[in-house]
């Protein structure tokens, strides 16, 4: 999955069109479900966690950039950078729920690595039945 995950990357900064490509990273797992149920007392059963070359191109446009990043006190992000995605949600450091301004639920899991705090966010879109990529940062850690 891991090869994918890069491949996709990959190809979601690549390509310039208006084409919407999505990949299907996983199955939402039982503990997984039940968490969510916790937070917002909805089933997310059968959902799939996904990433979108349009949040991809996000990602990188405003969350890429070493002076941009910088100013914020953050780094920039990196293609292997979503490989951690699956790590970050299964041994969160803190996560919560909100409503975004469209009305979704949003879930916000954050996570320390070595060097930084890993926080990615995504939503939960039911039509599709589906809880999808909204953007990954990093931020500095004091050591």
């Amino acid at each position: 999955m891991e090869a994918q995950i890069l491949l996709f990357i990959e190809h979601a900064l690549a390509d310039i069109s208006e084409v919407h490509l999505k990949l299907e990273i996983e199955r939402l797992p039982e503990n997984e479900t039940q968490l969510f149920q916790k937070l917002t007392g909805k089933d997310l059963s059968g959902f799939v966690r996904t990433i979108d070359k349009f949040a991809v191109r996000h990602v990188f446009k405003n969350h890429g950039e070493l002076e941009k990043e910088r100013l914020r006190g953050q780094i920039p992000i990196e293609k292997s950078d979503f490989l951690l995605i699956k790590i970050t949600v299964n041994q969160h450091d803190l996560v919560f729920s909100e409503i975004n301004k469209l009305g979704n639920i949003i879930f916000h899991f954050e996570k320390d690595f070595e060097d930084f705090r890993l926080i990615y966010v995504e939503e939960v879109r039911n039509k599709r039945r589906e809880i999808a990529l909204q953007t990954l940062y990093k931020q500095k850690t004091r050591r």
